[in-house]
């Protein structure tokens, strides 16, 4: 976590803009900061907190589960989703071939309870893995099937189809229209990347997306790990981005690889609570995210930076 240092002015926008190569050295050592105590109060102070850290923003958020609405110039409303809602670990556009190195979120009003940001080591977890389950995830890529609904091509892109299409080739995913003006996707994308900085080989993936059995395991793994936060909160896992997803060959995990997926990725698992005016910044290609049911108003905000084109 970093504070304002004791006696310093709290100007978010110069501590970011004087101590960026610091920050962004130890965001790539660490997957994640949290930023507490500098007052950032809405969205667009928290867009340019962003800029300020030399993260680039960018609004092509193809294919995401829903059709969120821009927050300031440069920021997203986070997913929308039920308060009772679990939202299942996942790298943000994993299911994509364009992919956000960074992604960023801001609290400008936390909930009146709970409502925690569980933050997955997804590098640990790979390794954690059995080697044959590592070395399928190294040499076979996913094939995400999604079928979007037309209120989702109204919303996001007016209703125009070829703006939709021009998103589907930005994520690299094929499409095709049905006749009630659905948009039907498919992305065949690698699990396991080079780090845009480092190189080293990173694992991505989306269980929200992926759905199914998978889905389902880790739901209750949640709500047993969590049932002592949760107790008196009715809760579900959220049907956000839900698709189908297959290996390239057309096999799936069988039920010893989700266990064994499900208990390496929740055995990395921390979370936090969150503060009015937090930002917490995420290097994507190491760590994922997800979130917990809460209770009250809760607004947060976020940012995708750094895009990065899979195919170079």
């Amino acid at each position: 976590m970093v504070e304002p240092p004791p006696g310093a002015p709290s100007d978010a926008h110069a501590f970011a803009a004087g101590s960026r190569a610091t920050l962004r050295e130890g965001l790539h050592r660490t997957g994640a900061i949290l930023f507490r105590g500098f007052a950032i109060a809405t969205a667009d102070e928290f867009g340019r907190f962003v800029s300020a850290l030399g993260h680039r923003a960018d609004l092509n958020y193809d294919l995401e589960p829903q059709a969120r609405q821009q927050s300031s110039p440069l920021t997203f409303e986070s997913t929308i989703s039920r308060p009772d809602e679990f939202l299942l670990p996942h790298t943000e556009l994993a299911y994509s071939l364009t992919r956000p190195a960074v992604i960023a979120f801001h609290c400008e009003r936390a909930a009146d309870e709970l409502g925690e940001t569980p933050l997955f080591d997804f590098q640990a977890a790979f390794r954690a893995l059995p080697e044959a389950l590592r070395r399928r995830f190294e040499r076979l890529r996913l094939r995400y099937t999604r079928r979007f609904a037309e209120e989702y091509v109204r919303l996001k892109y007016g209703g125009d189809r070829a703006a939709a299409e021009a998103g589907c080739r930005r994520a690299g995913a094929t499409y095709a229209w049905t006749s009630a003006g659905e948009l039907d996707t498919e992305c065949l994308v690698p699990c396991v990347v080079p780090h845009p900085v480092s190189g080293e080989p990173t694992f991505h993936f989306n269980t929200q997306t992926y759905g199914g059995s998978l889905a389902r395991a880790f739901f209750l793994h949640a709500l047993k790990r969590y049932r002592s936060r949760v107790r008196d909160v009715s809760t579900r896992t959220s049907d956000l981005g839900r698709g189908s997803a297959a290996f390239e060959d057309g096999t799936q995990l069988d039920a010893n690889d989700e266990r064994a997926l499900c208990e390496a990725t929740w055995a990395h698992a921390s979370v936090f609570g969150w503060q009015t005016g937090d930002v917490l910044v995420i290097d994507n290609f190491k760590v994922g995210h997800g979130k917990l049911p809460f209770r009250g108003p809760r607004k947060i905000n976020a940012v995708i930076g750094d895009l990065v084109d899979l195919r170079g």
